[in-house]
């Protein structure tokens, strides 16, 4: 299933509650101002009702038809005004003036509210004989209004006009209101992902001080400067998590470690006695199962020095300082440990060391048992799973520092991009794609390879402990053809001592 991540999850419901909010506001918006503007109109042409009916009474009662026209004419200059239509009827609802090309009739009841109230009246509904061309009939404002003309009598005068200025405006209103309602999920999201990325910050700087965490570098505590309470709650809590897991880390290694030195000396008694032990005519059962002792007390003490190496590079304070070490002088003599168990397994080593004088004289600092330890556990692996008449290359490069060759363990190089990288190279069936990111766990092996000799994969973690140990890193990829490739990289200082 599709998981997305907590900021646009907060941007979306940004989007969907600013967008709701956002439309029904448009809504309610609209139908009030398209209220408020008719209202409007209608308010202003009932008040020029009142101004017409007066400048008809005065010219009544003999209003001509051409004088009628020349009044409608002049209250188009109104700017609320598109068209404009004035009729007047006597009580008995007769029409005053003959009638024109637009007409309309007017029953008694209408002529009678006309007739009892002296404002205005605004009329929903009339019955046009023939309505003006100009006009359209679902949107008139039609209203009459009784006068008292100077000759003593009572006139209805009816005029009519379109809403076309208040339905311009509604639907320019409209208009902005739909453009600002659509642009409104877009505005909302670069708003949500804006805050969301300022709410989301301060987690994201909690996983990355988590994602630094390592066991060797749970001795020191976790800071991180926030304001946020939730923030620094959930800080002081992993705060406390790690505590409890170094305090578990650091019970471990003294088990390990104690429990390795009390065995240590008694099976080293039994290696020795094992291997004093005469065999002269002693039975080939006898024989085999005191070289079979032999070999098992050989490896059980491999395996002890193993966990006291683990326990010795665990409990370094800092980074490894040391005294300074030509690496070919490391990789000769780790070679030269390494080249029996290739002859016995018939694998052929070949090594590309320094040769220049630039960087023949490259070096390393810090322990140079531990180092050529490393480098022997990277060799011998490859040998190990190298098939007979295989070649193992081992190759020093001289190359820029990565990203992840820490800043302090460059303050002895001669330049602080300098570096050295040993590549060693097996022809064996190579790693699993799904075992290569657990290669440097703790007794990870990989199982239905022919594998020259037992181990009990602890080489690898402890290399990879000794490059870290020392300010570097180790690195594994599968060859295109076969095998696969381990690439150490250390930080470089100018000359060895001495």
């Amino acid at each position: 299933m599709y998981r997305l991540s907590l900021r646009v999850q907060l941007s979306l419901w940004v989007v969907l509650i600013f967008t709701l909010i956002q439309w029904v506001s448009t809504v309610v918006m609209w139908v009030f101002l398209s209220s408020a503007i008719y209202n409007s109109f209608n308010d202003f042409f009932y008040l020029h009702t009142i101004g017409v009916s007066s400048l008809v009474r005065d010219e009544l009662p003999s209003l001509t038809r051409e004088e009628l026209v020349k009044l409608e004419s002049n209250q188009l200059r109104q700017v609320r005004f598109h068209s404009f239509f004035i009729d007047v009827f006597e009580t008995n609802g007769e029409r005053v003036i003959e009638p024109g090309i637009a007409e309309v009739e007017l029953d008694q009841a209408t002529i009678l509210r006309a007739i009892q109230g002296q404002a205005p009246i605004l009329l929903e509904d009339v019955r046009w004989v023939n309505a003006p061309s100009s006009m359209n009939k679902d949107h008139m404002v039609v209203a009459i209004q009784r006068v008292i003309a100077s000759d003593g009598k009572s006139y209805i005068v009816l005029q009519a006009t379109n809403d076309e200025y208040a339905q311009s405006h509604v639907m320019q209103i409209g208009q902005t209101l739909l453009l600002t309602s659509l642009s409104a999920p877009f505005l909302a999201l670069l708003a949500g992902w804006f805050i969301s990325g300022i709410a989301v910050a301060p987690f994201t700087r909690v996983q990355e001080l988590i994602s630094g965490l390592t066991p060797r570098s749970l001795a020191e505590p976790l800071r991180m400067n926030e304001h946020s309470i939730e923030v620094m709650d959930l800080v002081a809590q992993l705060e406390d998590s790690r505590t409890q897991i170094r305090n578990a880390f650091e019970s471990q290694a003294r088990f390990i470690s104690n429990v390795s030195h009390e065995i240590k000396t008694p099976i080293a008694v039994m290696k020795i006695q094992s291997e004093t032990i005469d065999l002269e005519g002693s039975s080939d059962e006898v024989k085999e199962f005191v070289q079979s002792v032999r070999d098992e007390m050989a490896q059980l003490g491999k395996m002890i020095e193993s966990f006291l190496t683990l326990t010795r590079i665990e409990d370094g304070a800092g980074k490894m300082k040391g005294r300074k070490f030509a690496f070919n002088d490391l990789v000769m003599e780790s070679l030269d440990n390494c080249f029996s168990m290739a002859e016995q397994n018939a694998i052929e080593i070949d090594p590309v060391l320094f040769s220049d004088e630039e960087k023949i004289d490259l070096a390393v600092q810090g322990d140079a048992d531990l180092l050529i330890t490393m480098l022997n556990n990277l060799i011998r692996n490859a040998i190990g799973y190298s098939p007979a008449g295989g070649v193992v290359r081992v190759q020093l490069v001289h190359v820029v520092c990565e990203d992840d060759i820490e800043d302090e363990q460059l303050e002895h190089a001669a330049q602080a991009e300098h570096c050295v990288e040993v590549f060693v190279s097996d022809q064996g069936p190579g790693i699993p794609e799904d075992k290569i990111d657990h290669i440097f766990n703790r007794f990870s092996q990989i199982e239905g390879t022919n594998r020259s000799g037992r181990g009990h994969g602890l080489g690898l973690a402890i290399a990879q402990g000794i490059a870290e140990l020392h300010g570097g890193s180790i690195r594994v990829s599968n060859n295109p053809d076969r095998g696969c490739t381990f690439t150490i990289q250390l930080p470089a200082v100018e000359r060895p001592e001495g």
